[in-house]
């Protein structure tokens, strides 16, 4: 039998640039499928209710893949070129970190707007791998226990 997966929460997965810039692609936000989010995160989906402290995956379930280009998160190398069908497909559930679950507020928004978790390893780069479900329409998860990345 699985382990319960705990909805975090709905909307199209993006990152702050930052988590770029600095390579720790260490956590993600939700935004309304609709586009409909303040310029300091207010309306993104707020994660005061997750488990915090638990160790688990953090699971994107595709709602709608969105075809979007990718919009190159390493930029300290040449822009990817990704051959089509690199995204998941619709109802898919990728598995896009595993650790240990935090939050960090984003800049301007009040409470908990960004999700992470804290890889095992103690590695300082790449927390999650998000490149299949990026600018995707997910619901997010977090499944305790899983196996390790």
């Amino acid at each position: 039998m699985g382990k319960k997966m705990v909805s975090l929460g709905r909307g199209v997965l993006g990152a702050p640039s930052w988590e770029r810039h600095t390579d720790r692609n260490g956590v993600v936000h939700l935004t309304p499928a609709d586009g409909s989010f303040g310029h300091h995160g207010e309306g993104t989906v707020l994660f005061d209710r997750a488990p915090i402290g638990r160790t688990g995956e953090l699971v994107a379930r595709v709602i709608d893949d969105r075809d979007k280009p990718y919009p190159n998160p390493r930029p300290r190398g040449p822009r990817i070129i990704q051959p089509s069908g690199w995204k998941a497909a619709d109802g898919t559930e990728v598995i896009i970190g595993h650790g240990v679950l935090f939050t960090e507020d984003l800049l301007g928004a009040k409470g908990p707007r960004l999700i992470g978790v804290r890889p095992l390893d103690g590695r300082a780069e790449d927390w999650l791998t998000t490149l299949e479900v990026w600018h995707s329409e997910v619901e997010l998860f977090f499944r305790e226990g899983g196996g390790s990345r």
